[in-house]
């Protein structure tokens, strides 16, 4: 039991000593000079510009913003999702009652575009002669200008395209 005693008097001892701060001898503070490696700056440089001074609004409205249309859009779209069509464009090139008026334009659709497909639609007693079905209003305009030459009555219109 007193061997036991011991160590354990011998431990704590050796632990105590190990956790005692050390002495340092002598000047252990370094003084360099490094203002000669610092770079020197006059008052004119550090006179703040019109540029970097913050400006009063941080958020302010920005001028092209599309956000509403986008949103309209999306709205839109989740609507017509569900009543199985979508909201899209057409070229109209002809709208009046002459079936022969309607012929006419939909070869003439031909000769500007062949590879278009003009199609004549009949509500008593009008005959309407239109183009393409676009999704994208950017898509139909393309086509739309090369009609809009040769035929001034084109109008782009909307419509509802099945999905």
């Amino acid at each position: 039991m007193n061997r036991i005693f011991l160590l354990a008097l011998v431990f704590i001892g050796t632990a105590t000593i190990g956790c005692l701060p050390i002495k340092q001898t002598g000047n252990t503070t370094k003084s360099e000079d490094l203002s000669v490696y610092r770079p020197k700056y006059t008052d004119a440089d550090t006179q703040e510009t019109n540029e970097d001074k913050p400006r009063d609004t941080i958020f302010h409205e920005p001028s092209q913003d599309i956000t509403k249309e986008i949103n309209k859009t999306l709205a839109a779209a989740y609507r017509n999702e569900k009543e199985n069509y979508t909201m899209g464009y057409t070229i109209q090139v002809y709208s009046g009652t002459s079936r022969d008026q309607a012929d006419y334009r939909k070869s003439l659709v031909y000769q500007i575009i062949p590879d278009a497909r003009p199609k004549i639609d009949w509500n008593a007693p009008n005959y309407k002669v239109r183009v393409g079905k676009y999704l994208e209003k950017l898509e139909a305009h393309k086509i739309y200008t090369q009609i809009k030459k040769e035929i001034p009555q084109a109008i782009l219109i909307p419509i509802k395209v099945s999905n």
